[in-house]
Formats: structure tokens, sequence, C-alpha cells
């Protein structure tokens, strides 16, 4: 039986890389993108990423990163 295949965008990768949580309540955004890697490593749905995704991804923990350190600094 053929693997149920997931796309992975952006904003599901960074909910769970940075466990980010909604400001006003509090509300863990990461928990179901942390429940779809899961699926993905235990190889019960295929998880697929673009290029273009990838380097989104990049491109905002730079940004982020980035923006930590000036927040040291200042």
């Amino acid at each position: 039986m053929e693997l149920k295949k997931v796309f992975l965008d952006t904003d599901v990768v960074i909910n769970w890389l940075i466990k980010e949580a909604e400001s006003v309540s509090g509300r863990e955004l990461w928990k179901a993108p942390y429940a779809i890697v899961k699926l993905v490593e235990s190889k019960t749905v295929l998880g697929m990423i673009s290029l273009t995704t990838l380097m989104e991804i990049r491109y905002l923990l730079r940004r982020k990163k980035s923006y930590t350190n000036q927040q040291k600094e200042g």
C-alpha cells in the first residue's frame, strides 16, 4: 500500500522548529506540526518539502538569530 504524502510548508516547519506559541493566548502552535513530523519519522506518511521552502526556512532562522543577537546587545 502506498503511503499518504504530506507537503510541509514553511509555517509548519518553522512552528515546529522554534516551538512557536500564540502571543495572546499562549496556545502552543508547534504541537500539530510536531505530530506531523513524528508521523513522517515513523514512516506512517511520506513527508515532502520544496527547495523554496528550505530556502525560506534558512532565511527566517538566520533573521531570527540576528534579531535575537541585536536584542542581547541593545
